[in-house]
């Protein structure tokens, strides 16, 4: 049983509703992961796409679980480049943040640093932090948990 209140487990499965219709399929297994996390129930929208991608995947419309829900990976891409960025991208920000904190610039002698640091490049460091910036965001029903202890104006 969760212990996060009803109207903030509703807000949370409602934007990753939100996300799912708008695109972005991984939605649907970050709700699955929640719900379970949570040992919350899942609801109508997230069962009938669980179903639907099972129900592909089962008559081989897909060649496998990723494409039955519409989960896959950029042409192109590297699973080699995706896993380091995936590994790094926040030691980069994390190491920014506290050199900036410290007084230095966020310039391209601290991308520098960082990267040689992290063993990247200048702008391979510069590229992880900015997109690490542009999709730092709390998840609905932590940005609503947090609502209380904001301070007001």
């Amino acid at each position: 049983m969760t212990n996060l209140p009803p109207e903030v487990i509703e807000a949370q499965l409602d934007e990753y509703r939100r996300q799912f219709e708008s695109g972005f399929r991984d939605a649907l297994m970050h709700a699955l992961l929640f719900c379970g996390g949570e040992r919350v129930v899942m609801p109508e929208w997230l069962v009938v796409e669980l179903v639907r991608g099972w129900h592909r995947f089962v008559r081989r419309d897909a060649e496998d679980l990723g494409e039955a829900f519409g989960i896959t990976w950029p042409k192109g891409s590297h699973k080699a480049a995706y896993r380091k960025k995936r590994r790094l991208k926040l030691k980069v920000w994390l190491r920014v943040r506290e050199l900036h904190k410290q007084g230095v610039a966020i310039d391209g002698a601290m991308f520098e640093r960082v990267g040689k640091e992290l063993g990247l490049g200048k702008t391979l460091a510069s590229d992880y932090y900015y997109e690490a910036e542009r999709n730092k965001h709390l998840p609905v029903a932590a940005q609503m948990l947090l609502e209380p202890y904001k301070k007001k104006p």
